[in-house]
Protein backbone atom coordinates (compact mmCIF):
# COMPACT_ATOMS: atom_id res chain seq x y z
CA UNK A 1 0.00 0.00 0.00
CA UNK A 2 2.80 2.52 1.26
CA UNK A 3 4.74 1.86 -2.09
CA UNK A 4 1.39 2.55 -4.27
CA UNK A 5 0.79 5.42 -2.68
CA UNK A 6 4.26 6.75 -3.26
CA UNK A 7 4.04 6.20 -6.54
CA UNK A 8 0.64 7.87 -7.11
CA UNK A 9 1.75 10.63 -5.43
CA UNK A 10 5.03 10.95 -8.12
CA UNK A 11 2.25 11.02 -11.27
CA UNK A 12 2.79 7.16 -11.71
CA UNK A 13 0.08 4.81 -12.52
CA UNK A 14 1.31 1.41 -10.86
CA UNK A 15 -0.87 -0.55 -13.36
CA UNK A 16 0.75 1.34 -16.44
CA UNK A 17 4.13 2.85 -15.90
CA UNK A 18 5.78 0.17 -13.55
CA UNK A 19 6.51 -3.43 -13.13
CA UNK A 20 6.19 -4.56 -9.51
CA UNK A 21 7.67 -8.02 -8.53
CA UNK A 22 7.71 -10.16 -5.13
CA UNK A 23 11.40 -10.48 -3.66
CA UNK A 24 12.46 -11.28 -0.49
CA UNK A 25 13.41 -8.66 1.85
CA UNK A 26 16.91 -10.05 2.16
CA UNK A 27 17.53 -10.39 -1.78
CA UNK A 28 16.31 -6.88 -2.28
CA UNK A 29 19.82 -5.23 -1.99
CA UNK A 30 21.72 -7.67 -4.13
CA UNK A 31 19.31 -7.70 -7.18
CA UNK A 32 19.70 -3.45 -6.77
CA UNK A 33 23.13 -3.86 -6.53
CA UNK A 34 22.86 -6.36 -9.94
CA UNK A 35 20.51 -4.10 -11.53
CA UNK A 36 17.91 -6.33 -11.83
CA UNK A 37 15.64 -4.28 -9.79
CA UNK A 38 15.36 -0.28 -10.09
CA UNK A 39 14.65 0.26 -6.35
CA UNK A 40 12.36 -1.71 -3.70
CA UNK A 41 10.17 -1.04 -0.76
CA UNK A 42 11.26 -2.85 2.36
CA UNK A 43 11.86 -2.30 6.09
CA UNK A 44 15.31 -2.48 7.71
CA UNK A 45 18.05 -3.10 7.48
CA UNK A 46 18.06 -3.88 4.20
CA UNK A 47 18.06 0.07 2.87
CA UNK A 48 20.99 0.67 5.23
CA UNK A 49 22.96 -2.14 3.50
CA UNK A 50 22.25 -0.68 0.10
CA UNK A 51 23.22 2.95 0.95
CA UNK A 52 26.07 1.56 3.10
CA UNK A 53 27.61 -0.43 0.27
CA UNK A 54 26.90 2.74 -2.59
CA UNK A 55 23.96 0.62 -4.07
CA UNK A 56 21.38 2.74 -3.68
CA UNK A 57 19.92 5.74 -1.82
CA UNK A 58 16.33 6.08 0.56
CA UNK A 59 14.32 8.91 -0.74
CA UNK A 60 11.35 8.50 1.82
CA UNK A 61 10.20 6.47 4.90
CA UNK A 62 7.18 4.86 6.68
CA UNK A 63 7.48 7.00 9.48
CA UNK A 64 7.41 9.97 7.91
CA UNK A 65 4.89 9.07 4.93
CA UNK A 66 2.50 6.97 7.17
CA UNK A 67 3.00 7.40 10.86
CA UNK A 68 1.87 4.35 13.21
CA UNK A 69 0.85 1.92 9.94
CA UNK A 70 0.50 -1.47 9.94
CA UNK A 71 3.91 -3.54 9.74
CA UNK A 72 3.85 -7.05 10.58
CA UNK A 73 1.03 -9.06 12.24
CA UNK A 74 0.50 -12.40 14.30
CA UNK A 75 -2.08 -14.31 12.63
CA UNK A 76 -3.61 -17.88 13.70
CA UNK A 77 -6.77 -19.48 12.27
CA UNK A 78 -9.65 -19.23 13.98
CA UNK A 79 -9.39 -23.31 14.92
CA UNK A 80 -6.26 -22.73 16.25
CA UNK A 81 -7.16 -19.71 18.79
CA UNK A 82 -10.71 -21.75 19.68
CA UNK A 83 -8.89 -25.36 20.13
CA UNK A 84 -5.95 -24.16 21.34
CA UNK A 85 -6.36 -20.99 23.50
CA UNK A 86 -4.30 -21.34 25.81
CA UNK A 87 -1.38 -22.03 23.77
CA UNK A 88 -2.71 -18.81 21.82
CA UNK A 89 -2.85 -16.56 24.70
CA UNK A 90 0.34 -17.79 25.78
CA UNK A 91 2.07 -16.91 22.27
CA UNK A 92 0.31 -13.32 22.38
CA UNK A 93 1.72 -12.85 25.76
CA UNK A 94 5.08 -13.51 24.46
CA UNK A 95 4.66 -11.57 22.10
CA UNK A 96 3.47 -8.28 23.95
CA UNK A 97 6.73 -8.41 26.91
CA UNK A 98 8.99 -9.45 23.80
CA UNK A 99 7.80 -5.62 22.12
CA UNK A 100 7.39 -4.10 25.49
CA UNK A 101 11.30 -4.97 25.65
CA UNK A 102 12.62 -3.91 22.00
CA UNK A 103 10.88 -0.95 23.09
CA UNK A 104 13.37 0.75 25.63
CA UNK A 105 15.87 2.53 24.64
CA UNK A 106 18.67 1.03 26.48
CA UNK A 107 17.59 -2.03 24.73
CA UNK A 108 18.44 -1.42 21.39
CA UNK A 109 21.94 -1.85 21.28
CA UNK A 110 21.62 -5.63 22.37
CA UNK A 111 18.58 -6.14 20.43
CA UNK A 112 20.90 -5.11 17.19
CA UNK A 113 23.62 -7.95 18.54
CA UNK A 114 20.47 -10.25 18.58
CA UNK A 115 19.35 -9.71 15.49
CA UNK A 116 22.70 -9.67 13.78
CA UNK A 117 23.22 -13.19 14.43
CA UNK A 118 22.80 -15.60 11.16
CA UNK A 119 19.58 -17.05 13.34
CA UNK A 120 17.77 -14.23 12.18
CA UNK A 121 19.30 -11.31 9.56
CA UNK A 122 22.70 -12.29 9.24
CA UNK A 123 23.75 -8.97 9.05
CA UNK A 124 26.19 -6.61 11.29
CA UNK A 125 24.76 -5.56 14.47
CA UNK A 126 26.12 -1.60 13.13
CA UNK A 127 24.00 -2.13 9.86
CA UNK A 128 20.73 -2.58 11.73
CA UNK A 129 21.79 -0.28 14.71
CA UNK A 130 21.01 2.76 13.34
CA UNK A 131 16.98 2.23 12.91
CA UNK A 132 16.70 1.14 15.61
CA UNK A 133 18.22 4.15 17.60
CA UNK A 134 16.41 6.67 15.49
CA UNK A 135 19.46 7.98 13.34
CA UNK A 136 18.87 7.01 10.23
CA UNK A 137 21.47 7.77 7.30
CA UNK A 138 19.27 7.21 3.78
CA UNK A 139 21.32 10.10 1.39
CA UNK A 140 24.89 9.00 1.70
CA UNK A 141 26.28 10.75 5.08
CA UNK A 142 23.09 12.78 5.81
CA UNK A 143 21.86 11.15 9.16
CA UNK A 144 18.56 12.44 10.17
CA UNK A 145 16.60 11.73 13.58
CA UNK A 146 13.59 9.42 13.38
CA UNK A 147 12.70 8.72 16.78
CA UNK A 148 9.58 6.69 15.73
CA UNK A 149 11.45 4.81 13.06
CA UNK A 150 10.63 2.00 14.61
CA UNK A 151 7.95 1.77 17.56
CA UNK A 152 7.39 -1.57 19.16
CA UNK A 153 5.19 -1.22 21.68
CA UNK A 154 4.62 2.53 22.56
CA UNK A 155 1.01 4.46 21.68
CA UNK A 156 -1.08 1.32 22.22
CA UNK A 157 0.65 -0.13 18.56
CA UNK A 158 0.05 -3.65 19.64
CA UNK A 159 -3.99 -3.37 20.68
CA UNK A 160 -5.66 -4.91 17.75
CA UNK A 161 -8.50 -2.30 17.55
CA UNK A 162 -12.04 -2.90 15.61
CA UNK A 163 -10.69 0.76 14.52
CA UNK A 164 -7.55 -0.42 13.09
CA UNK A 165 -8.76 -2.92 11.09
CA UNK A 166 -11.64 -0.47 9.83
CA UNK A 167 -9.04 1.78 8.78
CA UNK A 168 -6.86 -0.80 7.14
CA UNK A 169 -9.35 -2.15 5.24
CA UNK A 170 -10.14 1.14 3.71
CA UNK A 171 -6.49 1.83 2.76
CA UNK A 172 -6.45 -1.62 1.46
CA UNK A 173 -9.91 -0.74 -0.74
CA UNK A 174 -8.89 2.58 -1.86
CA UNK A 175 -5.00 0.90 -2.90
CA UNK A 176 -7.26 -1.61 -4.96
CA UNK A 177 -5.76 -4.29 -3.13
CA UNK A 178 -9.70 -5.24 -1.92
CA UNK A 179 -13.11 -5.26 -3.53
CA UNK A 180 -15.10 -2.44 -1.71
CA UNK A 181 -17.90 -5.09 -1.65
CA UNK A 182 -16.00 -7.20 0.91
CA UNK A 183 -15.65 -4.06 3.53
CA UNK A 184 -17.09 -4.96 6.44
CA UNK A 185 -17.41 -4.15 10.27
CA UNK A 186 -18.13 -7.75 11.41
CA UNK A 187 -15.31 -8.96 9.31
CA UNK A 188 -12.57 -5.88 11.21
CA UNK A 189 -14.31 -7.97 14.91
CA UNK A 190 -13.50 -11.39 13.99
CA UNK A 191 -9.97 -10.70 12.61
CA UNK A 192 -8.97 -7.88 15.17
CA UNK A 193 -9.38 -9.64 18.60
CA UNK A 194 -8.74 -6.88 20.93
CA UNK A 195 -10.43 -9.24 23.62
CA UNK A 196 -8.04 -11.65 22.99
CA UNK A 197 -5.11 -8.87 23.47
CA UNK A 198 -6.40 -8.05 26.84
CA UNK A 199 -6.79 -11.69 28.15
CA UNK A 200 -2.78 -11.65 27.09
CA UNK A 201 -2.48 -9.09 29.36
CA UNK A 202 -3.03 -10.77 32.33
CA UNK A 203 0.04 -12.91 31.75
CA UNK A 204 2.51 -10.75 31.39
CA UNK A 205 4.09 -10.18 34.91
CA UNK A 206 5.68 -6.35 32.98
CA UNK A 207 2.33 -4.53 31.86
CA UNK A 208 0.51 -2.40 33.79
CA UNK A 209 -2.30 -4.32 33.67
CA UNK A 210 -1.32 -7.48 34.75
CA UNK A 211 -3.26 -8.80 38.02
CA UNK A 212 -2.37 -11.51 40.04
Amino acid sequence: MLLLARLRAAGLDPAHHVRIVAVPPAQMFRNLAAGTIDGYCAGEPWNTLAVREGAGWCPAWSAAQAPGHVEKVFMVTARFAKTRAAEHTALVAALIEACSWCGEPQNREPLAELLSGARYLNVPARVIAPALTGRFDGRHGRVESVPDFHVFSRHGANIPTAAKATALQAELAAAGLLSVATLSPELSRRLFREDLHHEALKLNLHHETYTK
